[in-house]
């Protein structure tokens, strides 16, 4: 997950590895193509087409981060104290069933994370 400028609130951000096993199996037992899901990823908001979706794909606009924590500190190129970042997210994020096809599987997403800080 990659914020732009992460603050308090409401925030877009990016996701660049919507994967894992069992997301992966989830997401296939709902229909979802294995190729579609890493080429094409998913989209927050319905789109018309495979092609209108292409300039949303993998984005959320609104992560709502309840407390930024303090930045993880370094000591020569090594992580020693790691501050976290929380938040939340729910949603509908729709995911396509072959390559290249519609984004037409809705999947109702709640998120709750506790991440730790990179500097």
């Amino acid at each position: 997950m990659s914020f732009d400028n992460a603050q308090l609130g409401s925030n877009a951000v990016t996701i660049t590895n919507f994967g894992g096993f069992y997301i992966e199996e989830y997401l296939a037992s709902l229909g979802v193509d294995e190729a579609a899901l890493f080429l094409g990823g998913f989209v927050e908001n319905e789109p018309t087409s495979w092609s209108d979706g292409q300039s949303e794909r993998n984005k959320i606009s609104n992560i709502n981060i309840t407390d930024l924590g303090t930045s993880s500190t370094m000591n020569a190129g090594v992580v020693v104290a790691t501050g976290t970042i929380n938040g939340t997210y729910e949603g509908i994020l729709y995911f396509s069933s072959s390559y290249p096809s519609d984004y037409d599987i809705p999947v109702p997403i709640r998120i709750e994370f506790n991440a730790v800080r990179y500097p």
